[in-house]
């Protein structure tokens, strides 16, 4: 349920490969009806990647935390 890349090897397209992996084999399974993801607003650089693939942002929400 965690998908990254090791800082040293990020834009060298490992990502997008990962991701383009996951889902051909989802697309080949009945189970599979859609697939989805929860991203950080903040990563730029995912959400750029994501959307490149095809993703489309349905949701945005906001994490709050009180710190104790």
């Amino acid at each position: 349920d965690f998908l990254g890349v090791d800082p040293g090897f990020r834009r060298q397209g490992i990502a997008q490969d990962l991701v383009a992996q996951v889902l051909e084999w989802a697309a080949k399974e009945p189970f599979v009806e859609s697939a989805s993801l929860t991203v950080s607003g903040d990563n730029e650089v995912a959400i750029s990647l994501y959307h490149s693939m095809g993703f489309i942002t349905q949701l945005v929400s906001k994490a709050y935390r009180k710190e104790t």
